[in-house]
């Protein structure tokens, strides 16, 4: 069971025991960073509850096994609030509760996978830990976030948290040339590292040369590592635009601590020291967290590039 999903033996291992005994939890809530396979794990674990196959679920072969694997099972329900921003509105949430009251379609359950639960407001969080304190019967929910301490502690005591683990690089180094047969295999590398193990985000990277927030990551820890504070900045100010927004700068800085700390593990890439590393992931942070707070930018940019210049 779950052997298309990489790694991560602990979580595999711990939805196959929930699944043998047959005490599968109403609510899961899947935590880890992103790119890591939140999603495509929610679907094996969904596919788990509606199989019909014989042998350990899910088997890969039933209908309902093939149609989530298509994307188009009528009782397995995708809210995706980055395709959709107002899938997390009251009015939204209301509508999936009364929806989630309802008989199945075609399988066993309903199955609602409600990726990035952290971006709904306290507020929705409090309408959806209605649903979930007393679930319909039929109704399962996998909820997805980056960490679960994201999510009011009601609503995360509720459900049954799975972590997921980025993979080594290695692994995600060799899925990145299975996957893409022809590329380079020193970008694939890259690509690798520069994701921190996170498939998904390799595969952007890998793909996405032009737009990417990780190489801009990699850039700016190898610009502070070598006290290019100047250089830094510079970087630090081109992000700083109406058509890239904040969020890419959040992104961007967020990616450096990230790269930062593995560093730790082999901090000859960036040429630092394990106890350089480590600093310069909590400065990293400490700006990702200035700026998420509506700091100005530049007054956070020049905070960071003094402090590093003495870390």
């Amino acid at each position: 069971m779950f052997e298309p999903f990489l790694e991560n033996q602990r979580a595999r291992q711990m939805l196959s025991n929930m699944l043998s005994v047959g005490r599968l939890p109403h609510t899961l809530l899947l935590e880890g960073p992103e790119g890591c396979g939140k999603r495509t794990f929610g679907a094996l674990a969904a596919a788990s509850i509606l199989c019909t196959g014989d042998g350990p679920r899910p088997c890969g072969a039933c209908a309902h096994c093939r149609k989530i694997a298509a994307g188009c099972h009528p009782d397995f329900l995708v809210c995706d609030p980055w395709a959709d921003p107002k899938v997390y509105a009251a009015d939204a949430i209301r509508a999936l509760r009364r929806e989630a009251a309802l008989a199945p379609n075609e399988g066993c359950a309903r199955v609602y996978l409600l990726a990035g639960a952290h971006l709904m407001s306290p507020q929705n969080q409090n309408l959806i830990l209605k649903l979930i304190e007393e679930p319909p019967g039929s109704s399962f929910f996998i909820l997805t976030a980056p960490n679960r301490f994201l999510l009011l502690p009601t609503v995360r005591s509720r459900a049954v948290t799975v972590t997921l683990e980025p993979l080594s690089h290695g692994c995600c180094t060799a899925e990145l040339l299975r996957r893409s047969p022809g590329a380079d295999p020193a970008e694939a590398d890259r690509a690798a590292a520069l994701a921190c193990g996170c498939l998904g985000r390799a595969l952007d990277i890998l793909h996405n040369t032009e737009d990417c927030p990780e190489r801009d990551a990699d850039r700016l820890l190898r610009a502070l590592a070598a006290g290019r504070e100047y250089d830094a900045l510079a970087l630090l100010a081109g992000l700083e635009s109406p058509k890239k927004g904040r969020d890419r700068s959040l992104r961007v800085l967020d990616a450096a601590g990230q790269l930062a700390r593995r560093a730790l593990a082999g901090p000859e890439r960036y040429g630092m020291t394990p106890v350089r590393a480590a600093a310069m992931a909590a400065l990293l942070d400490q700006a990702r967290d200035r700026a998420a707070g509506n700091a100005g930018l530049p007054l956070v940019a020049a905070a960071l590039c003094a402090a590093a210049a003495g870390a």
